[in-house]
């Protein structure tokens, strides 16, 4: 089960005021790959890799949601600036019991969207 069966979303929403970017959380509808925490225990985190433009992909951590199907990050609003700067985001993770996957987006015109995301949270994209 690949992203052929399962296209992948990017998602931004406002809830109770808060902003949450499923950005670092497409939609995967895939769990993700178990992985240890720094004391060597499961991990509520999971590594991902995160490029935006042409940069250089990066290793971040994305919180995994309570239905293993979506990761996002913690915090929102500092991403959404990012990609509102942005034409293009990759992101790649690992599924549970599976081989990396990557998915690509175009954010061009993100902007509009994600300006009123922020005006419902109470915050502003500079």
């Amino acid at each position: 089960m690949g992203f052929r069966n399962n296209r992948p979303l990017l998602l931004a929403r406002a809830t109770e005021k808060a902003t949450s970017m499923h950005a670092l959380a497409p939609r995967t509808a895939m769990a993700a790959s178990i992985e240890d925490d720094i004391d060597g225990g499961p991990s509520v985190n999971h590594k991902v890799r995160a490029r935006l433009d042409k940069g250089n992909p990066g290793p971040e951590y994305s919180y995994e949601s309570t239905d293993h199907k979506a990761l996002f990050t913690t915090d929102g609003v500092a991403y959404a600036k990012q990609l509102a700067a942005a034409t293009t985001f990759t992101f790649e993770f690992t599924p549970f019991d599976g081989s990396p996957q990557v998915a690509r987006f175009d954010v061009q015109g993100l902007r509009d969207h994600l300006n009123k995301v922020a005006e419902a949270c109470g915050w502003r994209l500079e």
